[in-house]
């Protein structure tokens, strides 16, 4: 199985960008696009633990999976991707591993995005858990100039030329209709 994860949020053109390329490299694999939900079970001294705590912190994640999987499923629809889905997966940790194991129960492959050199960067702590959980990772480079804190500020700051520039049509839509049903639930 080729899984591509992360938060998505939002799911933006440097994503549809790997998707392209792991969908070249693997014309004949499934490719789950599996989104990391947003829940904490456990509070761990695991320093990779940390680490992906860190990585949903209030206001890094401004959507829902429901509203996540969405936007990914109306991109993956609109362009016809086939042997292309979508699934939600627990926070990586040890102590989750079965159950990620239990949802993709074959071979897996990670596919990482290759942004930084420091070992400290979150994409490449998550190659090197899932590489210590005997699961195989390939990097990938995608364009480093597409930043989902810029689009989120972005989004914050009404700026939706921005966000238009840096993210597919279809979710440039479900942004949209997403803020305006918030703004008609708070008045």
């Amino acid at each position: 199985m080729i899984i591509i994860n992360g938060r998505f949020q939002p799911f933006h053109n440097g994503h549809l960008q790997l998707l392209d390329k792991v969908r070249d490299m693997y014309p004949n694999q499934s490719i789950c696009i599996a989104v990391i939900k947003n829940h904490s079970l456990f509070n761990s001294d695991n320093e990779f633990d940390k680490c992906v705590e860190k990585q949903f912190i209030e206001g890094r994640n401004p959507f829902s999976s429901s509203q996540t999987l969405e936007m990914i499923n109306s991109v993956i629809k609109k362009r016809g991707y086939e042997k292309v889905f979508v699934n939600l997966i627990p926070k990586p940790s040890e102590l989750m591993w079965p159950i990620i194991e239990a949802l993709f129960d074959e071979e897996r492959t990670w596919i990482i995005p290759k942004l930084s050199e420091d070992p400290n960067d979150w994409e490449n702590l998550k190659a090197n858990f899932y590489e210590s959980m005997n699961d195989k990772v390939v990097r990938i480079n995608i364009d480093k100039k597409i930043n989902a804190t810029d689009i989120r500020q972005a989004i914050n700051e009404q700026r939706y030329d921005i966000v238009k520039k840096y993210v597919p049509l279809e979710v440039y839509k479900e942004i949209k209709e997403i803020l305006k049903k918030q703004k008609n639930n708070t008045l």
